[in-house]
């Protein structure tokens, strides 16, 4: 059994030591690995698309698993490659996803003491480098595209990533199952 891990924003794989403890010593091989501009990697910069082509490349060259689990923005990632098949995974399990890219580029800008047009322009840019929206993310596009059953975990009073869009999700795809932690 394989089991693949995606970290969140500002993260790195070892936010998950104790569940790969857990899974190694239960019989699982476990691959976690930390996106560019997180952890041990090289890069300056991180993203939603970086993190997802960095997830894809992983999942590429390890093949199919048993297992995916993503947290935060990592769950962004899963679930986008594993509904649009870009990650040969049987199952997903997704922790507090972050969705809204919107809110993530309004974060980060107001981290950094930026303007809302500075944000305009990120969100543009990354949309053009991607060829993706925003909402390419959101719980209404992407329920349609699972098809096989998957779990998302969350706390709805989770102050960082919306329980909101966990909820959307989860009542937007037959094949979600909603766990409030």
């Amino acid at each position: 059994r394989r089991m693949l891990l995606c970290h969140g924003w500002e993260g790195y794989a070892f936010n998950f030591a104790a569940l790969i403890c857990a899974a190694y010593d239960a019989g699982w091989e476990v691959i976690a690995f930390d996106h560019l501009g997180h952890g041990a990697s090289g890069g300056a910069l991180g993203s939603l698309p970086i993190s997802l082509s960095t997830l894809i490349a992983v999942a590429d060259e390890v093949g199919p698993v048993d297992l995916l689990v993503g947290h935060s923005l990592g769950g962004a990632a899963s679930a986008w490659a594993t509904a649009h098949h870009r990650v040969n995974a049987r199952r997903l399990v997704l922790l507090a996803p972050f969705y809204d890219i919107i809110k993530l580029t309004q974060l980060w800008v107001k981290a950094h003491f930026l303007s809302e047009e500075i944000r305009e322009g990120l969100q543009r840019g990354l949309e053009g480098d991607t060829g993706m929206t925003a909402e390419d993310f959101m719980p209404p596009a992407l329920a349609p595209r699972f098809d096989r059953p998957f779990l998302v975990i969350h706390d709805p009073k989770d102050p960082i990533t919306a329980f909101r869009h966990s909820r959307a999700l989860a009542q937007a795809s037959k094949h979600a199952t909603l766990v409030t932690a």
